[in-house]
């Protein structure tokens, strides 16, 4: 009976040891709030559309997105989320092994959007 709680022990630690912290504790999609002055503009992001403002959407900090917002009578305004490497993973990786921190940068789950709130104003087509 030892040798299987051993062995049950000995496979939790190997399984640990193989993730990241950042994959493992990561939640997940984070929300980002996009607005518009004017409301009820087009959000479309990486080329599909989502919805109108105000919206907010669950992104994954780990992707890249290119974010347009487009209004009938108004100029498109194009932004790109940026993010950043959340120190506090980093840390915890070191001490977790260098295994860790291969797959944490590899998977992205370290990223944290620099902002999650999105906001443009638009300027009106010279008509």
């Amino acid at each position: 009976m030892t040798r299987k709680i051993v062995g049950i022990v000995v496979l939790g630690l190997a399984a640990a040891a193989l993730t990241g912290c950042a994959t493992i504790f990561s939640p997940g999609p984070d929300p980002v709030e996009f607005g518009s002055d004017p409301e009820g503009a087009e959000v479309i992001v990486n080329g599909q559309s989502m919805g109108y403002t105000p919206v907010t959407l669950q992104l994954r900090p780990e992707k890249t997105y290119t974010v347009t917002f487009r209004k009938n009578g108004y100029e498109p305004s194009t932004v790109t989320l940026t993010t950043h490497v959340q120190a506090g993973w980093v840390v915890l990786d070191i001490f977790a092994g260098v295994v860790g921190v291969a797959i944490d940068a590899a998977t992205g789950k370290w990223q944290a959007f620099d902002s999650r709130q999105q906001f443009v104003v638009l300027e009106a087509e010279d008509g």
